[in-house]
């Protein structure tokens, strides 16, 4: 099964918040239910943030291909945000100190 995220661009006022449309996205109603409720990602009004449509595959892909549940999905993503958090301030600690 073939997942896609379809949005239409609009121009938005710097600091808006923008939420994506999942009406049409080919990920059920159920699962997407599942994935919000097991935290995952937020949904609001039947929208996403942009920044959560990576978060929607990756899940889709865990659990996919490593049959990993929701709930280990949600940890999974939540391990993998710190871990990018870290590996930035990690690369900024050493710009400034010139390594």
């Amino acid at each position: 099964m073939r997942f896609t995220i379809k949005f239409h661009q609009h121009s938005f006022s710097p600091g808006e918040e923008i939420w994506l449309s999942v009406a049409k996205t080919g990920i059920s109603a159920l699962t997407l239910q599942k994935m919000v409720e097991s935290g995952c990602f937020e949904v609001r009004g039947g929208s996403v943030r942009p920044e959560n449509v990576h978060d929607i595959l990756r899940v889709i892909r865990l659990r996919r291909h490593l049959g990993v549940n929701l709930a280990g999905a949600a940890v999974i993503l939540a391990m993998l945000d710190r871990l990018e958090r870290l590996e930035r301030e990690n690369e900024e600690l050493r710009r400034r100190l010139g390594y």
